[in-house]
């Protein structure tokens, strides 16, 4: 199955189910889960100029194919779920080094599911969300006061160590830097409302910390261009949305 279509077609589509906009992008474009009109393609995930959007003809080049089996509603998640796969292998996560990460909509879940896939131990999620219940493997630990003594102490026996940062609030990633141990990993991949301040010299040039910056946009995974950075794991999002949905999405409570 091919997780972009190559040719440049234009698909006419029916919009089955849409993915809310996350608030912290500043637009309503969205994508969701249309099918194609001659039902030659089937179902896809697409790219929409707006979240109340019925049918709209698009390139080809822009849509995902999805697994006739799953649910519209499952298929939402191949962005979110690409993304996260994608962000560990960008930081090469290897087996029995520690995977933190901050509790943030929509992603909390599918990196600490996609973090112990990869074999981390522990995995950490800092932060906690009202009505989310984070996997069983992973360690919460809730932000206040205690964090940083908390997670030194939990981290004091890894062998390496790779932060995802997606809270965009100083005080954790503030955190993160301190417990940071040499030659550790910290990709931020948070919309901050303004610049954050960061003591360069003690918490990453004496580290050797690998320091490095994206948008974590699910919109992302649709642009053409990125093809090459994504595909494999769109592949890999729907390979596992359709053998174990059920131990893959998220828990709400």
């Amino acid at each position: 199955m091919a997780a972009m279509i190559n040719d440049a077609a234009q698909f006419k589509l029916t919009v089955e189910r849409v993915q809310p906009p996350v608030a912290a992008r500043g637009t309503l474009q969205t994508y969701g889960v249309a099918t194609a009109e001659d039902n030659a393609t089937g179902r896809v995930l697409a790219l929409l100029p707006s979240p109340d959007v019925g049918t709209l003809e698009v390139e080809s080049t822009q849509c995902i194919p999805i697994d006739g089996t799953l649910s519209a509603e499952v298929a939402l998640h191949v962005p979110a779920l690409a993304l996260s796969l994608w962000a560990w292998e960008q930081m090469q996560l290897e087996i029995g080094e520690s995977a933190v990460y901050t509790a943030e909509s929509p992603f909390e879940h599918f990196l600490g599911e996609t973090a112990i896939l990869r074999g981390a131990l522990p995995v950490i999620q800092l932060g906690a969300v009202s009505n989310y219940r984070a996997p069983g493997a992973v360690e919460v630990l809730a932000v206040g006061e205690t964090l940083l003594n908390e997670l030194k102490g939990r981290l004091a026996d890894s062998v390496g160590l790779v932060a995802i940062d997606l809270s965009g609030k100083a005080e954790v990633t503030d955190v993160i830097f301190e417990t940071l141990p040499r030659w550790g990993r910290l990709l931020l991949a948070a919309h901050r409302p303004a610049p954050i301040n960061i003591d360069f010299y003690n918490n990453v040039h004496r580290k050797g910390i690998d320091m490095r910056g994206c948008s974590f946009d699910p919109l992302q995974v649709f642009d053409p261009a990125r093809r090459a950075d994504f595909d494999v794991f769109i592949r890999r999002a729907i390979a596992l949305l359709t053998r174990r949905p059920e131990m893959v999405l998220a828990k709400r409570t």
